[in-house]
């Protein structure tokens, strides 16, 4: 479950990051969320968050 939180997180942070790229470049078409950079930054962070969390409990447990 924490190696699926983890992931999932990873993909998300990495989709924002893309989309954060697409939206400064000007292809708004391409960019998955709409390339709001608000949003994108949100993502960012929750990502980094939930995936440090991950970390830590992994380290826990061992």
């Amino acid at each position: 479950m924490i190696l699926a939180s983890i992931s999932v997180s990873a993909i998300v942070g990495v989709v924002a990051v893309l989309d954060m790229t697409m939206g400064l470049i000007g292809q708004m078409g391409m960019a998955p969320f709409g390339g709001q950079m608000t949003m994108d930054i949100m993502f960012v962070i929750a990502a980094v968050l939930i995936g440090l969390m991950g970390w830590e409990s992994m380290r826990e447990q061992k």
